[in-house]
C-alpha cells in the first residue's frame, strides 16, 4: 500500500503547508458549501461581465476604425475613395438629426456617452447597469482579497496562489478593469484609447473565463486534465520553446538572406524588361542583348517572384508559419528566384528545417507531452489532491480559529509530535514486488518504519527514565546508578533501627 499525504501545520494562528507532501480533504459539508458559494459567486460575476461585453455597440467601432466608409448600421457608404489629384469623398452618417459628413468625434467616445440618442437603449442604459455591477463586484473581491493578505501575510498568500494559474489570471483582470475606467474617460484625447479600451476588454474576456479551470479542478473527470494542461504548458512546452526558438532565429534569418538575393536579382530583370519597352533604337537593342543573355525561364521566373519576407520580423512569422506545415507559399517563390545558386541554398536550408524542426523537434514535444500525460494519468487520486488545494485555498478566506477547528474534523495526529495532522488516503501500489524497483520501495518503506518505531520507543524510555528518577547511562559504566529513592530508604532505615536500639538499652 502506498500512502498519498500532505501535512497542515498549526503554528500559532495559521495553518502552514508542508509543500514536499500532499494530502486529500474528507469531503465535508461546510468546505462543499464554501465552494458553492464561490462558484455561485463567480458565475453571477462572469454573467455580468459576458452581458456588459455583448452589449458594446461594435457597429460604432467599426464605424471609426473604416472611417465612416461601413457605418454603425454594417451599411457601405455607396462611393470610393478617391484617387491621387481626385477630390477625396467623405462618407455621410444617418444620425438622429439628420446626415451628417463623418467626423473622429462622432464614434470616438461611443463607449463613454451612455446618453447618446443615436445608441440603442440595450447598448447604451442596460450595458451601464452590468458594467456597474461588474465594477461593484471587481472592488468586493479586490477587497476581500486584502483582507486575507493582511490576516495570513503577502508571503504565504502568494505561495498558495502560485499553485492557481487560473486564479493568477484572475487577479490580473482586476487591474485590467481598473485601466479601462481612465481610458474610457479620456477617450477625447485620440481615437487611439478607443483600440486600447477593446484590448483591454478582450484580454479580460480571456483571462476571466479561463478562471473556470480553476473550478474544474475539484471535478472527478476533469481535475486531472486540467493538471495536464498546467504541467504541459509550465515544462514541457517551456523547455521545448527555448530549443525552438534557438532554431526559429536561425533559419529565419537564412531565409531573410536568401529571399533578400533573389529580389536584388529579379529588380535587375524587371528593370531591363521595363527599359527595354520605352527604348529605341540602339538603346532598345542593348537591353534586348542583355535581356537575352538570361534563359528564358529565369525571366520567366524574375517577374513571376514575390519576396514574401520583406523584413527580419516577417521572416520570423512566416518561418513559424512554415513549421506547422503551411510551407506551399515560401517553397514556390523559393523555385521562382531568378539567381540559381540561392535556389539550391534555399532548398538545403528547406530541408534541413524539416528534417530538424518540423519533424524532430516536434515529435519530440509529442512524446513529452505523452509522458507527461500518462504519468498524470496513473495517478488514480490526483482529483482528489486537486480538489484539496482548491479548499485549501478557500479556506484562506476563513479565520484561523475557524480553520483549526475545520483540520481537527478531516485529519489525524501523525508520527509522535502531535501538532503534524495529516489524512492519509491509500491505494493500490502500482509496482511489483519481485521487481528491483518494488524491493527498494519495500526496503525503503521497511527503513523508515523501523526508524519510525525507533523515535517512539527512544520517547518512551525517555519519559519513564524520568517518571523513575533514573538518569541515562553513559558510555563509560556498564550498570546504571542506583534509585536514589532507595539509598534514601536505606539510610532512613540505618537512623531509625540505632534510634530503636538506644531506647531499647
Amino acid at each position: 500500500m502506498v500512502s498519498l499525504i500532505l501535512f497542515s501545520k498549526r503554528n500559532g494562528k495559521h495553518l502552514q503547508r508542508e509543500s514536499e507532501l500532499f494530502f486529500s480533504y474528507q469531503e465535508t459539508h461546510d468546505q462543499y458549501c464554501s465552494m458553492i458559494v464561490s462558484f455561485t459567486a463567480f458565475t453571477f460575476y462572469y454573467i455580468c461581465f459576458v452581458t456588459a461585453f455583448t452589449l458594446r455597440p461594435i457597429g460604432f467601432s467599426t464605424e471609426m476604425i473604416t472611417e465612416g466608409w461601413i457605418n454603425r448600421y454594417s451599411e457601405p457608404f455607396p462611393g470610393r475613395h478617391g484617387k491621387d489629384g481626385e477630390p477625396q469623398l467623405s462618407p455621410l452618417i444617418n444620425t438622429t438629426k439628420g446626415l451628417k459628413t463623418w467626423e473622429e468625434k462622432l464614434t470616438q467616445c461611443h463607449l463613454r456617452d451612455y446618453w447618446d440618442p443615436d445608441i440603442p437603449f440595450a447598448n447604451a442604459y442596460i450595458r451601464l447597469v452590468f458594467e456597474v455591477l461588474v465594477v461593484i463586484g471587481l472592488v468586493i473581491q479586490m477587497f476581500l482579497d486584502f483582507h486575507d493578505i493582511k490576516r495570513i501575510g503577502r508571503k504565504k498568500w502568494w505561495a498558495v496562489l502560485t499553485a492557481f494559474p487560473a486564479k493568477i489570471t484572475f487577479k490580473v483582470t482586476y487591474f485590467l478593469v481598473l485601466a479601462m475606467i481612465p481610458t474610457r474617460l479620456a477617450c477625447q484625447i485620440s481615437p487611439i484609447l478607443l483600440v486600447v479600451d477593446n484590448v483591454l476588454i478582450t484580454v479580460t474576456m480571456i483571462f476571466t473565463t479561463v478562471h473556470y479551470l480553476y473550478y474544474c479542478r475539484v471535478i472527478r473527470f476533469v481535475g486531472p486534465f486540467v493538471l495536464m494542461v498546467y504541467t504541459i504548458i509550465a515544462t514541457d512546452i517551456f523547455r521545448f520553446m527555448l530549443i525552438y526558438g534557438i532554431f526559429l532565429m536561425g533559419f529565419s534569418q537564412a531565409f531573410s538572406l536568401i529571399f533578400l538575393s533573389c529580389e536584388r536579382e529579379a529588380n535587375v530583370i524587371k528593370e531591363l524588361i521595363q527599359n527595354q519597352s520605352v527604348a529605341t533604337g540602339a538603346e532598345k537593342i542593348r537591353y534586348t542583348a542583355k535581356i537575352d543573355a538570361y534563359e528564358t525561364a529565369i525571366v520567366k521566373n524574375a517577374e513571376a517572384f514575390e519576396n514574401v519576407i520583406q523584413s527580419p520580423i516577417e521572416a520570423f512569422v512566416r518561418t513559424f508559419i512554415l513549421t506547422i506545415g503551411e510551407f506551399t507559399v515560401l517553397y514556390r517563390n523559393l523555385a521562382l528566384c531568378p539567381a540559381n545558386t540561392m535556389v539550391w541554398i534555399g532548398k538545403v536550408v528547406f530541408i534541413t528545417f524539416e528534417l530538424f524542426v518540423s519533424i524532430m523537434q516536434f515529435n519530440m514535444l509529442i512524446a513529452m507531452m505523452t509522458r507527461t500525460y500518462e504519468t498524470i494519468f496513473q495517478t488514480q487520486l490526483e482529483y482528489k489532491r486537486q480538489r484539496a488545494q482548491v479548499i485549501l485555498m478557500l479556506e484562506l478566506s476563513l479565520s484561523p480559529k475557524d480553520r483549526h477547528q475545520y483540520l481537527l474534523k478531516y485529519s489525524r495526529p501523525t508520527g509522535t509530535n502531535k501538532k503534524t495532522r495529516s489524512l492519509v488516503v491509500s491505494k493500490k501500489s502500482s509496482f511489483n514486488r519481485e521487481t528491483k524497483q518494488g524491493q527498494r520501495v519495500l526496503e525503503e518503506k521497511m527503513k523508515k518504519m523501523i526508524e519510525e518505531k525507533k523515535a517512539v520507543l527512544k520517547r518512551k524510555m525517555k519519559d519513564l527514565e524520568i517518571k523513575e528518577g533514573i538518569r541515562p547511562v553513559t558510555g563509560y559504566s556498564r550498570t546504571p546508578r542506583p534509585h536514589t529513592q532507595y539509598m534514601n530508604r536505606g539510610a532512613n532505615g540505618t537512623q531509625n533501627g540505632s534510634a530503636a536500639n538506644g531506647n531499647t538499652n
